[in-house]
């Protein structure tokens, strides 16, 4: 009987995921900024993982109160010109990130967010529409005009070896590419995603025709990075 019941297991399809964004740490990215083809500007951006829900702030007819949302993680997002807390989603079937929006990153909040649906393999691809508030077109120095749509196209494009400094050496990844429309012009996004790591590796055009090329430099985690959960 117990020799069957493998067998069955092993025709039935698992899926599954690796939390990477759930515990506190510290994520170390090396931040490129290509201004023009001859000028660029170096940064150093940390992410800061809380290992607690992220409270976002809601209005109610007694006020402001914060509520949380399961599975979707604190984070600080901290660089040289300033800080800012948001959150990152990761369950079972999405991986969401926001990315940082403060000082001259307010831009990427018209790009392709970094972001995976799973499970995932080679060939996948998905839509996802954003609805971006007038607060950041000063970011594209433009006048209030309402809420702009950005509808982003995903593809996973294929893995690659990538070179991992921290580790130095190669780790396998999946290339994600993405593009996204808005009414002011088209972005895009190059992202690596390690199943251990999470995004290592992420390069935006934006709509004012620079480019952010983002390199995780070191990870520090107060638990193990690689736990993987099944499911059937």
């Amino acid at each position: 009987m117990k020799k069957y019941f493998i067998y069955l297991l092993l025709l039935i399809p698992i899926n599954c995921y690796t939390q990477i964004y759930n515990k506190k740490g510290e994520m170390k990215f090396k931040v490129v900024h290509y201004i023009s083809e001859y000028n660029s500007v170096e940064d150093t951006l940390n992410l800061i993982l809380h290992g607690e829900l992220w409270k976002i702030p809601s209005k109610n007819e007694s006020g402001f109160i914060f509520i949380t949302q399961e599975n979707n993680w604190s984070i600080d997002w901290v660089s040289s010109t300033g800080k800012e807390g948001t959150g990152i989603l990761e369950n079972d079937s999405l991986l969401f990130m926001h990315p940082p929006r403060h000082s001259q990153y307010a831009i990427l909040e018209y790009c392709p967010f970094p972001q995976i649906q799973f499970p995932l393999y080679v060939g996948e691809s998905w839509n996802f529409n954003l609805k971006v508030g007038e607060i950041w077109l000063k970011a594209i120095k433009r006048k209030a005009e309402g809420k702009t749509i950005v509808q982003s196209n995903y593809s996973v494009t294929g893995k690659i070896s990538w070179y991992c400094p921290f580790l130095k050496k190669n780790i396998d990844c999946y290339e994600i590419k993405a593009t996204a429309n808005t009414k002011f012009g088209n972005t895009s996004l190059q992202a690596y995603f390690s199943e251990i790591y999470g995004f290592v590796y992420l390069g935006y055009a934006t709509l004012n025709d620079d480019r952010f090329v983002f390199t995780l430099r070191s990870i520090t985690t107060d638990t193990p990075l690689f736990q993987n959960k099944a499911w059937f």
